[in-house]
This record gives C-alpha cells, sequence and structure tokens, in this order.
C-alpha cells in the first residue's frame, strides 16, 4: 500500500497583546478564527484529508475544544481523547518534539531577548528560517520512525535511527 505524508508547520503572528497563558478559550479561538485564514490557500483535496495533532497540553484537551475538533475535524485529529489513539509522551512520533521545538528554542535563545516583542519577533524569524528541504527531511525521518515503530510492535526504536 502507497501512502504519504505532508507534514505542515504553520507559525501565526502573535501579537504581543496576545501573549499570555494559552487556555482552552485562546486555543478555540485560534482553531475558530486564525486557523482557517492559515490554510485559506491550501487546496480542498488536501484539506479534506488533513489530520490535527495536538500534544497534552491542557489547552488542548478543553471539552469545547474537543467538540470543535470533532465537528470541524470528525475522526482526523490525534490528542488526548481523541478519535485516534497515540502513545502519550511519545516524543520520538512526534515531529513538532523530536525536531522543532529544540531547533526553534536553541535559535531564539542564542541570545537573551530584551523585550517580549524581541521575542516575538525571533521566534517568527527562526520559523523563516527552516527551508522546505528540512521540511522534507523531517517528513522522511518520520516516516522511518513510524516504520521502526510498527517493526518493533511500538517498543523503543530510537536506537535504531
Amino acid at each position: 500500500m502507497k501512502t504519504s505524508l505532508n507534514l505542515c508547520c504553520l507559525p501565526t503572528n502573535v501579537r504581543s497583546t496576545e501573549m499570555g497563558s494559552v487556555t482552552g478559550e485562546v486555543f478555540l479561538n485560534f482553531l475558530r478564527n486564525d486557523f482557517p485564514r492559515l490554510i485559506q490557500h491550501v487546496p480542498d483535496f488536501i484539506k479534506n484529508r488533513m489530520w490535527l495533532q495536538l500534544d497534552g497540553a491542557s489547552a488542548h484537551f478543553s471539552v469545547t475544544v474537543r467538540h470543535h475538533l470533532n465537528e470541524h475535524f470528525p475522526n482526523a485529529w490525534i490528542g488526548r481523547q481523541g478519535p485516534t489513539a497515540w502513545p502519550p509522551r511519545s516524543a520520538d512520533l512526534t515531529p513538532m518534539d523530536y525536531f522543532l521545538w529544540g531547533v526553534v528554542k536553541s535559535d531564539v535563545y542564542r541570545v537573551p531577548a530584551t523585550t517580549r516583542e524581541d521575542m516575538v519577533e525571533r521566534i517568527q524569524q527562526s520559523f523563516q528560517r527552516i527551508s522546505p528541504l528540512v521540511l522534507r527531511n523531517v517528513r522522511r525521518s518520520f516516516r522511518r520512525r513510524a516504520e521502526l515503530c510498527l517493526t518493533e510492535n511500538g517498543h523503543h526504536f530510537e536506537q535504531l535511527l
């Protein structure tokens, strides 16, 4: 069976007045208002096959967020109490964990930020520096990791990478 995987990372333009803790309400607002705008140019045939993967953050787990995801992405989202089981704390299977956050954090924190606005600017610049080639390599790595996970019957596999 031939399968394909498209990895998409959508950094948003966060204004300093919006910074603070991400609550269920804040994340739901993002899903309702910002996310549709961010994917508006994605072709429908891709959007119709798109899945969302969320980590175990409390904001992603709120009842209102899960209801929204069930309504707008029925059986097409991965997260706590979602329709698709995903191993908890499985950083080796989550591109955001095994690649993105480490790269962005090391880039952003190389020199201490002076203001919130400086921090936002650094984050945006860091995302912009991630090339399509790097994202293709991350996608290839994800496929390899998924294959190894299946080969090893869900047991540890990072030592085989």
